[in-house]
């Protein structure tokens, strides 16, 4: 991944995300209700967005620490905006690179780390700054999300033709890797779907939300006389705007003695 495409995508439209980001609230919900039963004193937020996560979390463990990082400024000021509370603590850093000088009971993040350049360095990064008795639980989008529309951008502009997506790991590449860095791992498929009235408003969904990634062959530009032909292919091949999100939910422990 060209990682400061990703960043610019996400920082240029930072103040309409949370119009668009419904599919990324669902999930942090699905990650929410996993934490039940569970009481962290310390926590990392990776890629922390405009803080809708990060302010559950506070609200759910208004007595922990919060630490939340987004390679983003314009989404840390958003977030600043939302989470109005002492509990947390926001840094602008790529959370690959960042040195981390503490240890965490949860380490968590939503809807980010298929971003990543080195997905496996990173897992063994943030297991080395878990506690003994800590839990890692995140989601990550999989290689069948937007499935439809790559399907269509193939049959539109040819074979060589596909959305970021298509490089995503697979769920038996994402589980392979967080058990060489967590124990207990559990990962759970889930997909969720979302329809549309029209092609032009999933490409802004996608294009408001970050979820471009690179775009079509690294530049996400249509004219609207090709959107238009575009959807008549979609509904033809799907028989509706219909948007395949595909996500696993990673939970795991911290391997002891570690």
């Amino acid at each position: 991944m060209k990682k400061e495409i990703i960043k610019q995508n996400f920082s240029r439209h930072a103040t309409l995300y949370d119009r668009y980001s419904d599919v990324q609230r669902h999930i942090a919900s699905l990650l929410l209700e996993r934490l039940n039963g569970f009481s962290p004193e310390a926590i990392l937020d990776i890629g922390c967005g405009t803080g809708w996560y990060t302010n559950k979390l506070s609200e759910k463990y208004p007595r922990s620490s919060i630490q939340a990082i987004d390679i983003s400024s314009n989404m840390i000021e958003c977030a600043k905006e939302v989470c109005n509370v002492n509990n947390i603590e926001f840094i602008v850093g790529d959370a690959e690179k960042a040195v981390f000088d503490r240890y965490y009971d949860l380490i968590t993040s939503n809807a980010t780390l298929h971003w990543f350049s080195d997905l496996p360095a990173a897992l063994l990064k943030f297991s080395s700054i878990l506690n003994n008795e800590g839990l890692f639980i995140c989601s990550i989008f999989g290689p069948d999300t937007y499935s439809e529309l790559s399907v269509v951008l193939e049959k539109f502009l040819g074979e060589e033709s596909h959305i970021s997506s298509r490089n995503f790991m697979t769920k038996e590449e994402v589980q392979e890797n967080l058990e060489k860095s967590f124990s207990n791992v559990t990962l759970d498929h889930v997909i969720y779907r979302e329809n549309y009235s029209s092609l032009l408003e999933l490409l802004k969904k996608i294009k408001y939300t970050g979820t471009r990634g690179l775009g079509i062959n690294n530049a996400f530009a249509l004219s609207r006389g090709e959107i238009v032909e575009m959807e008549k292919i979609y509904i033809a091949t799907f028989g509706k705007i219909t948007a395949t999100n595909e996500i696993f939910i990673c939970r795991g422990n911290a391997i002891k003695g570690s």
